[in-house]
């Protein structure tokens, strides 16, 4: 595709039986393009990645890291641009026959956007022999370390909750232990459910309880509120002492 290059990586150089790795999807984007993140925001597809792996090897998830906002006239696409990839954990059956070697390949969809959306679809391989012990693909593993860090995480060092009104969502974010002091500043909360806020508009973060309250505007639209809130908060400066950006949200919605 001229807008989106495709193509598969491991961080191992060979596959070892019975011992789990991971394979990404990289995906290089044209220079002010961007593709789209779970939820596209207020327009766009999430990419799709259909695995075609040998017999006896299972996959996982992707992993996906959290996205960026893209204003787009009055509305925001969630997503990313330049380079991303979509890792996932492979395990091969623990009977493999060592000297041989194995193909994975998988089929992506997605829709590029800049001013207008085009979609575009390309498949992509790879082949590694089957060794006794596998070897380490140094530089895929440190790529795989860097999206890593992006990939939402738990943090219980933070307790949140969520309550909503008919104007806003607003999440609690408290300190387990009082004295932390208040969570990051520039916070920005990603719904991976669409259509619960409005992506454009700017969310407001102000002191509330032992720790920090963060106001984000509901969607105009009318629509059904989920009983949980699910999605990712990001800190641009990190989260505690790991400095990892994004934290992964799954917690009760109630009314206000």
């Amino acid at each position: 595709s001229p807008l989106v290059d495709v193509s598969l990586i491991a961080d191992v150089q060979s596959v070892e039986p019975g011992t789990p790795f991971h394979a990404g999807i990289r995906m290089a984007i044209a220079p002010g393009w961007h593709i789209n993140w779970i939820n596209p925001g207020d327009a766009g597809l999430a990419p799709s990645i259909d695995w075609k792996l040998p017999d006896g090897f299972s996959v996982e998830p992707a992993e996906w890291p959290h996205p960026h906002r893209y204003p787009a006239g009055p509305l925001a696409i969630f997503g990313y641009q330049d380079t991303v990839t979509l890792w996932s954990a492979i395990t091969p059956p623990a009977q493999l026959d060592t000297g041989a070697g194995v193909t994975l390949a998988a089929g992506v969809d997605w829709l590029a956007c800049e001013e207008a959306c085009v979609p575009g679809s390309s498949s992509a391989s790879l082949t590694l022999p089957v060794e006794a012990t596998a070897r380490v693909n140094v530089e895929a593993a440190r790529a795989y370390e860097r999206t890593r860090h992006r990939v939402p995480v738990a943090a219980p060092e933070w307790t949140l909750t969520a309550t909503y009104d008919r104007d806003a969502i607003e999440i609690e974010i408290d300190p387990v232990r009082p004295g932390d002091g208040p969570p990051p500043d520039n916070l920005f909360f990603y719904p991976d459910t669409p259509g619960i806020i409005e992506n454009a508009e700017p969310q407001r973060l102000e002191p509330g309880g032992s720790g920090s309250r963060l106001v984000i505007p509901r969607s105009r639209m009318v629509g059904d509120i989920p009983e949980r809130l699910t999605g990712v908060l990001v800190a641009p400066t990190g989260w505690g002492p790991s400095g990892r950006p994004a934290l992964q949200v799954d917690i009760p919605l109630q009314p206000r």
